[in-house]
């Protein structure tokens, strides 16, 4: 159940006023309110300004014998909540207690409490620790003293997260509305950390402006001369509806919050680009023809109007058939669950033996799904006769269905032929990708001894799940092989079925590894002429073998009349599927390509490349001389024994060289260097 959301109210309490209205009127007529802290002494730290409340009396909201039970910043959450209440007009009774929550958070909490009781706890001892300490530190309390005084007994939950708390706490009760567990949320956050352990701390990690005799100036975020940032205290609280709950009692609706994410490294704006560059802005127009024209006019001849000079404003066109890649506003961000343990022994002083178990369980993976895929109407045969609705009007035969243009067969273009003629991909990202990994990794470490030191360790390695988009750039028909239809959706449980055909081995799936790495420096020897000529060379190597990469038989062509032709796979035919030549290293005729409206049998990944081995060496003296001068001459070998090492083999079954290793690693590479320090 997924519900509207909207605002109701708003309280707001901050170093430009108290109240709402007067925050407003004062933002309206940009007033300032970062100054000299006055609250205490603060010349000796190296900030001396701060945005502080100025005038605000807690009596005015909480009983006198209520005030020391609380830290300012609940004093502030409570005022800020009665400010937010009134304004919306939301009255909390018997009749909806029960579905009115409060959700508001605290960055620090009671730290003006902290520091006084501690104070009192230096001077006078444990017993003069007041039995409210701690009640009116914790930042839960905020939420828990609003419930109190406004009868509140719904979701009741507080959120400390920094500078973006009160959002968090914002967009948690926006969730808390939209899945129906309370109709409406008391939210936001409130922050007193204006004292001398917060400024000081803040400073220390030098945070802060410094900016004393121009505190008008010093809160300057993205500006190049900005030198920290300038500490606050408030409280900013929402009244969140339920949009027909809020409509019943005739609340003023404010505004409507239609989306909330919250990330700790969210994907960079890369990720989007092809996204952000859809049509019309990023339109794109294919030439199939584009011989025909001249340079000056390369559309003559194609059947595709010139569409330059283009005017890109509010009336841009949209290309035909373009592509667009959809990110749903819910996506879950990824998460990987890691466990591990290990078995250590140190054998004398300088060798150790370790063997270690290590795993992870990956959740949440992002991926691309076709959601605009070509097809047969009615079910027919791919190969016989389909009559399809065109974007001019009227209908077209066609004697080989398989034949038709792809987005004429597109499932958008025969519902609404003229709006789908712009329609070409229109893709979508899912984040029900899993993967799950167990290695076992052995290892020996031998410590610099005599001159020599060696580390060796051998994995067992296996990751398998579904694929991930993560790490590149999103584009459309790069992900899942099968697609599941935005017009049509099939039932949840079909469409998991189809994504779990690209279930198998991880891309960076490598079942064995073997890493072994050593140094060794000559002695000094005691005759002059073997001390100048062999003292202090070091010899590095290491030595590596790992098992192939992991293949995917391709067709190469749109057998399955999606569109989709990047994922899809052959059939394979015959268990004999490896050759072990550079002409021949996985058997043409161990595959074939499928029936036309058709998927392969081939798993992803199913196949392993060649595996791969490589020595690398360096050699390195150091010569001394005339106290501070130093040469240091340097060879190093890369692939130290020319080894050959195979590329992986063409995986596109269309293509003529099937099979074939036409690629390989670098040969031998040397490298001499010498550098004079001086």
């Amino acid at each position: 159940m997924s519900r509207r959301v909207v605002v109701t109210g708003v309280g707001l309490l901050c170093p430009v006023g108290i109240g709402t209205e007067e925050v407003w009127q004062a933002i309206q007529a940009g007033r300032n309110g970062i100054g000299k802290i006055t609250c205490f002494d603060a010349t000796s730290f190296a900030c001396h300004i701060a945005g502080e409340v100025h005038g605000f009396d807690p009596g005015l909201y909480v009983e006198k014998k209520e005030i020391k039970k609380m830290g300012r910043f609940i004093h502030f959450g409570v005022a800020a909540s009665e400010f937010a209440l009134a304004a919306s007009g939301l009255k909390v009774d018997e009749s909806n207690e029960e579905q009115v929550g409060v959700y508001i958070g605290s960055g620090i909490g009671g730290f003006d409490v902290i520091e006084r009781e501690y104070n009192e706890f230096l001077k006078h001892g444990p017993r003069r620790i007041s039995p409210f300490f701690i009640p009116a530190t914790i930042i839960n309390l905020a939420s828990g003293h609003v419930s109190i005084r406004t009868g509140a007994k719904g979701p009741n939950s507080a959120v400390a997260t920094a500078c973006t708390t009160g959002a968090h706490a914002i967009g948690d009760s926006f969730r808390i509305i939209q899945r129906g567990d309370a109709d409406a949320m008391i939210c936001g956050g409130a922050e007193a950390c204006i004292t001398p352990m917060g400024i000081g701390g803040f400073a220390a990690m030098r945070a802060l402006s410094t900016r004393n005799t121009a505190p008008e100036e010093a809160c300057r975020p993205w500006d190049k001369d900005r030198d920290g940032f300038v500490v606050g205290e408030g409280a900013g609280i929402l009244i969140l509806e339920e949009l027909e709950f809020a409509r019943r009692r005739g609340a003023p609706i404010v505004a409507e919050m239609v989306g909330y994410g919250m990330s700790s490294e969210f994907v960079n704006g890369q990720f989007f680009i092809n996204a952000a560059n859809a049509p019309p802005w990023g339109s794109e127009l294919r030439l199939t023809r584009p011989n025909i024209g001249p340079f000056e006019d390369p559309f003559r001849g194609t059947g595709v109007a010139n569409p330059f000079p283009v005017t890109f404003d509010q009336n841009a066109a949209f290309s035909p058939n373009g592509p667009f890649i959809s990110f749903p506003s819910d996506l879950t961000t990824t998460r990987v669950h890691a466990y591990n343990v290990a078995f250590q022994r140190q054998i004398g002083d300088n060798t150790a033996l370790s063997a270690s178990y290590i795993g992870n369980y990956t959740t949440n993976l992002w991926d691309v799904v076709t959601g605009n895929p070509g097809g047969i109407p009615g079910g027919g045969a791919a190969t016989g006769p389909c009559t399809l609705r065109l974007p001019t009007g009227g209908t077209q035969t066609f004697p080989n269905c398989s034949a038709a243009p792809l987005d004429l067969r597109r499932e958008i273009s025969q519902i609404d032929p003229v709006s789908g003629r712009f329609i070409g991909f229109l893709d979508y990202f899912t984040d029900t990708g899993r993967q799950r990994y167990n290695g076992m990794l052995l290892q020996i470490q031998r410590r610099a001894a005599n001159g020599m030191s060696v580390n060796a360790n051998y994995t067992l390695s296996k990751c398998e799940g579904r694929p991930s988009g993560g790490g590149g750039t999103a584009n459309v028909a790069s992900g899942y092989m099968t697609p599941v239809s935005i017009i049509n959706p099939p039932s949840d449980s079909e469409a998991e079925e189809r994504l779990d055909r690209d279930y198998g081995p991880c891309n960076t799936d490598r079942r064995h590894i073997v890493r072994l790495s050593g140094t060794v420096q000559s002695p000094q020897f005691d005759n002059a002429v073997l001390n100048i000529l062999a003292s202090d060379w070091r010899l590095s190597g290491s030595f590596s073998a790992l098992s192939g990469s992991r293949l995917t038989i391709g067709t190469g062509i749109d057998r399955a009349l999606t569109g989709n032709q990047g994922q899809q796979r052959a059939n394979q035919v015959s268990d004999e599927v490896y050759g072990g030549t550079l002409d021949r290293y996985l058997i043409g005729a161990a595959f074939a390509q499928p029936a036309l409206g058709t998927y392969g049998s081939s798993g992803r990944n199913a196949y392993e490349g060649p595996g791969s081995r490589n020595v690398d060496l360096s050699l390195v003296r150091a010569f001394r001389f005339l106290d501070s001068h130093r040469i240091e001459a340097r060879v190093e070998a890369f692939n130290a024994f020319n080894w050959f090492r195979w590329g992986n083999p063409v995986t596109n079954l269309n293509n003529a060289n099937f099979g074939r290793i036409q690629t390989a690693s670098d040969p031998r590479i040397m490298q001499f260097a010498v550098k004079y320090q001086f």
